[in-house]
């Protein structure tokens, strides 16, 4: 099953979040200030967070294309010479 079926509960709620939203765009439109406060909020928010998304997406593009670009990383205990001391050891 490639969708998850919807429970009677689930399509309940959503009508009436999308009632209350509608009732709030309702008032906006008649320019009570609540309800035109609501919706700048609520905008705000779509906005910021589609800035987030654009941001993600572009830093993901720059890090795939630098990638090809960067040399594979090497460990410095691949060698048959032990790495370089960073404290003398006590002989």
């Amino acid at each position: 099953m490639l969708i998850r079926p919807f429970s009677t509960r689930f399509l309940f709620l959503l009508v009436a979040l999308v009632s209350l939203a509608s009732l709030v765009l309702m008032y906006a439109m008649r320019e009570v200030w609540w309800a035109i406060a609501l919706c700048v909020a609520a905008l705000s928010l779509l906005i910021a967070f589609v800035a987030y998304v654009v941001c993600f997406a572009a830093v993901g593009l720059v890090v795939e294309y630098s990638r090809e670009r960067l040399p594979d990383a090497q460990s410095p205990f691949a060698t048959e010479v032990p790495p370089k001391q960073v404290i003398p050891p006590v002989e």
